[in-house]
């Protein structure tokens, strides 16, 4: 399978997700994902997780942050050894989560990335109050991307990310507007000798969030 490099010439285009799709059906499997996709639940969230908030209430169905911690960090999990991912590799996460709570009348943004324990390349992924006020409904936290608004403010109740780690490059895509997609660059450079990790963080101390699973292949 030929890969086409993501460049910032063509960011913009709908054509990099697809690329992105393509390569991550081809590459193998990262180490927790044995059969093409690893299902991170609340089953399971314990034995595979390195760090887990203690505002973390883990139910039968689903994840809950309560509010009221000083941690930004939510939940660390492993996804790769150090030096197994290639100059080919992608991650795409696929998590899914209460939409309501998102909509209940405060802020509820989340950061949801890749780290190699210090470097990150994340997603914001926006409450309806943001996206209200003029906010794409995923973006990166740093570096160069697209700004496209949205018509649609109901608030999905599942996102994929996806992610290029030796080319910091990613996509978010939502179900709104029939489909939206927001291409990046991100500013930082991740270093997977030192191996790379599912990372979730709060947007601030007051904020509570609630998850149902975490696909990753």
């Amino acid at each position: 399978f030929a890969l086409h490099i993501l460049t910032e010439s063509n960011m913009g285009k709908l054509s990099a997700l697809v690329v992105l799709l393509a390569v991550a059906a081809s590459v193998q499997c990262l180490p927790l994902s044995k059969h093409g996709s690893f299902f991170i639940t609340p089953d399971n969230v314990r034995t595979y997780a390195s760090y887990i908030d203690d505002s973390a209430d883990i139910q039968d169905r689903s994840i809950y942050f309560s509010s009221g911690t000083a941690s930004e960090k939510l939940l660390e999990v492993p996804l790769a050894g150090p030096g197994e991912l290639d100059y080919n590799s992608v991650i795409k996460i696929t998590f899914a989560f209460d939409p309501d709570q998102a909509t209940a009348g405060t802020d509820h943004d989340i950061r949801i990335g890749i780290t190699d324990g210090t470097a990150q390349n994340a997603f914001w992924v926006v409450d309806a109050a943001n996206l209200n006020s003029d906010y794409s409904p995923c973006y990166p936290t740093s570096g160069v991307h697209e700004d496209n608004r949205i018509t649609e403010r109901n608030v999905p109740g599942q996102v994929t990310l996806m992610f290029q780690p030796f080319h910091k490059y990613g996509a978010c895509y939502t179900a709104q507007d029939g489909g939206y997609v927001n291409v990046g660059r991100f500013n930082e450079q991740l270093d997977t000798s030192k191996g790379v990790s599912l990372l979730v963080e709060r947007g601030d101390a007051t904020e509570t969030y609630r998850y149902y699973y975490f696909i990753i292949e």
